[in-house]
């Protein structure tokens, strides 16, 4: 059966390099996640919490049976992670979704 998957980064909102971004903020909500696949990038684990540990911090993944439906998944569990300063693009995946759309 076709699949179509979705990975949207979320990341310390700052644009300084990796050394200047502050880490250690508690990630919340990661057990709330249920329909995508958490990968964890910038994390480390301290007195049993999540933490940030740098610039690019977790990757959500999500799939879907078309692009569009991959795309709201990721964004849906994306939404239920947070941490101070956290930043994620909401454009990712749309102009491919244009062209994908387009050509059908």
């Amino acid at each position: 059966r076709d699949r179509q998957i979705s990975r949207l980064p979320l990341s310390a909102a700052t644009i300084e390099s990796e050394f200047d971004r502050e880490k250690g903020y508690e990630i919340k909500g990661l057990n709330q996640v249920q329909d995508a696949i958490v990968f964890h990038a910038g994390t480390k684990i301290e007195n049993g919490k999540v933490l940030t540990n740098g610039g690019r911090v977790l990757n959500v993944v999500a799939q879907g049976t078309s692009l569009a439906t991959a795309i709201d998944k990721a964004y849906n569990e994306c939404a239920k992670v947070s941490f101070q300063d956290n930043f994620y693009r909401k454009d990712i995946g749309q102009r491919v979704y244009k062209v994908v759309s387009k050509n059908s």
